[in-house]
């Protein structure tokens, strides 16, 4: 609804042009930056707050999914206000009356963007207890509690009406999607190798030879830590509660993807982002409450994983806008190639919806053709053609590797472009 009024009312165009679809992400892309900033600077200070908007506004995670039409932006704006609302509770501020609104506000309506603003949910809630278990605040919590049962009925509905829900499914142990996840949320998910050349049996050794770049995520991760651990005595309870936040709702998202075999995407976790850019901005305004010899420690330690930090994107963020391997979808493309072409086309996988937005008329929908007799099929609709195009987007969602060949072979020959 939010998307389709701003298409009509902000942009003044169709809701299927492509700028007003996009720029609704990209001002949310943008207020999550500053809503990163403004959360860092109401419970840290305001130099470790610009320090949180750069690391913010350079991920490449955030980067990527604030130029899509899709929520996780949004997602990131609502983390960040819950973040903001839920740590300075914990920490007791003056104004707690006012950040409880907040928190109660931000939880009703952040439930329903996503299924998984329920896992930060919880972990905002755990992390609470677990930090301040004497001091914890029953009404204030119990209430944000309560607020997320309208969504949760929401999502429960359809499973409980036996409605068939669209799911991608994994079909690879959840600690491969975890490493996944990790990365794609630190450094964006095109810092290894594309998604293309992980769908088959050798993604481990796909990903091996991405040693070096991994390597250096490893050793930001380890930097981080030993920071958190070096100064464990001096860490403020902003640091210790955001870190907490972190732990959990990694942990949640896991035992999430266990439990309903969700095939488990960065995206999916997008709100564990403002998390960590706040966690890792406490740690480093924490330091100056060590002595000297841990502090200095510890600065060089953030210094490094920062620098770190900002490489990962910066190689993350080539790879997305320069590397052709990495790019997207180009439905665009395709729709010139085949209205060039004599030979008609079919497309067995994909969204024709888009081809007709680019002007391809010709190409016809074949999404729902079985695989049994699929040549046959093909003939009909192509009015016996010699020779014909075959459309897909992504072969791995529509069978195995050589598959198409294998069952076009009775009637076409099949010459494989890509």
């Amino acid at each position: 609804r939010c998307l389709s009024d701003w298409s009509s009312d902000v942009c003044s165009s169709d809701l299927s042009s492509e700028v007003s679809l996009r720029s609704f992400s990209v001002v949310l892309g943008l207020a999550a930056v500053g809503m990163v900033y403004v959360a860092a600077s109401q419970l840290l200070n305001r130099t470790t707050a610009l320090l949180a908007g750069v690391g913010m506004s350079i991920s490449a995670f955030a980067v990527i999914y604030s130029q899509e039409v899709r929520p996780y932006s949004l997602i990131m704006v609502v983390a960040a206000v819950q973040l903001c609302a839920a740590t300075a509770i914990v920490v007791k501020s003056p104004e707690t009356r006012r950040w409880t609104v907040v928190l109660w506000a931000s939880f009703f309506l952040g439930s329903f963007c996503s299924l998984f603003m329920l896992v930060l949910s919880g972990a905002l809630l755990s992390s609470a207890w677990i930090c301040r278990p004497r001091n914890f605040l029953w009404r204030t919590w119990g209430a944000s509690a309560l607020l997320l049962i309208p969504a949760s009925v929401f999502y429960a509905v359809p499973m409980l009406e036996h409605r068939q829900i669209s799911l991608s499914r994994t079909s690879q142990p959840v600690v491969q999607n975890a490493a996944f996840v990790a990365y794609g949320i630190i450094a964006g998910p095109t810092l290894g190798p594309p998604m293309e050349q992980l769908r088959g049996a050798d993604r481990v050794r796909v990903m091996l030879r991405q040693w070096p770049v991994l390597s250096l995520l490893l050793c930001m991760v380890l930097a981080v830590v030993a920071a958190a651990v070096i100064g464990k005595s001096g860490n403020t309870v902003e640091a210790r509660y955001l870190c907490w936040v972190v732990l959990v709702g990694f942990l949640g998202s896991i035992l999430f993807a266990v439990g309903t075999h969700i095939n488990w995407q960065p995206r999916h976790s997008a709100f564990l982002l403002p998390a960590i850019v706040l966690a890792g901005s406490s740690l480093w305004s924490s330091r100056k409450r060590l002595l000297a010899t841990r502090r200095r420690c510890v600065h060089c330690l953030l210094v490094l994983s920062f620098a770190q930090y900002l490489g990962l994107n910066l190689i993350a963020l080539e790879h997305y806008y320069f590397d052709t391997a990495y790019w997207r979808d180009d439905y665009r493309g395709v729709a010139k190639y085949v209205m060039t072409a004599k030979e008609p086309s079919v497309m067995l996988w994909g969204n024709i919806e888009l081809l007709r937005y680019y002007g391809d008329q010709k190409t016809i929908g074949g999404n729902d053709y079985a695989k049994a007799n699929l040549p046959d099929t093909i003939r009909r609709a192509t009015g016996s053609a010699e020779s014909i195009l075959v459309v897909m987007n992504r072969e791995f969602y529509w069978g195995t590797p050589g598959e198409l060949s294998r069952s076009l072979a009775d009637r076409y020959k099949t010459d494989v472009r890509m």
